[in-house]
């Protein structure tokens, strides 16, 4: 709590504020213990296109696009993402992973989150703009070019997250078994029960007489 006070001497923001407090809650480690926007400020967040426009994958190698929000044909899919408004994208990153509630110390769960949530946790965590400077790497080519923001609704939200259902493809022996989720509800939106598949999904590796396994979670 010491932290938390310490260097506010004057009047803050609401969102100055929630950006203090949000790393210290999520701390605790349980997804149903946070905090949230009044809804005013949530409501006037969204009167304007103030999301960051772009899709990320993060890994130990960097941050990549995974897809474009906007209208600009600029970004491709897989280009490198370094920085953005002169900010440091791992920096980035750093306070948002802080800030994300889950159970335990799951960093899958919170780097699975923000592949599609990024947009929205920029803006709550680091700033809200309607333009950003983004400094991006193609090969041994740094591009820097400037993307308009975009709506909150073109950002996939928790439906749209949990509309992926579990899914098993197999190819020359080998299966690749896909998990978005283990929510019963959001196994149950797909019309699916975990146990049913599981057993459906074994006998069709068995029959496939299949050599290895791939299990992905993202």
């Amino acid at each position: 709590l010491d932290s938390l006070i310490d260097g506010i001497d004057r009047p803050i923001t609401t969102l100055a504020l929630y950006r203090r407090v949000k790393p210290a809650i999520a701390r605790i480690g349980c997804l149903h213990t946070s905090i949230g926007f009044e809804e005013a400020l949530y409501e006037s967040f969204n009167e304007d296109a103030n999301c960051f426009p772009l899709l990320l994958a993060h890994d130990s190698t960097g941050v990549f696009v995974l897809e474009q929000l906007g209208a600009d044909d600029r970004v491709r899919v897989g280009d490198e993402l370094m920085s953005i408004s002169g900010q440091p994208v791992e920096d980035i990153y750093a306070t948002l992973l802080t800030a994300i509630p889950l159970d335990g110390y799951s960093q899958v769960g919170k780097e699975a989150l923000l592949r599609y949530q990024f947009p929205v946790w920029y803006r709550s965590m680091v700033s809200v703009s309607n333009a950003f400077e983004v400094v991006l790497r193609r090969g041994q080519e740094l591009d820097t070019m400037f993307l308009n923001g975009v709506h909150e609704s073109l950002v996939p939200g928790y439906e749209d997250i949990m509309a992926r259902p579990m899914t098993l493809s197999i190819a020359n022996k080998v299966a690749t078994w896909q998990i978005p989720s283990f929510s019963r509800r959001a196994l149950k939106s797909q019309k699916q029960r975990f146990k049913q598949e599981v057993k459906r999904y074994m006998r069709q590796m068995r029959e496939a007489d299949v050599h290895s396994l791939i299990i992905d979670l993202r």
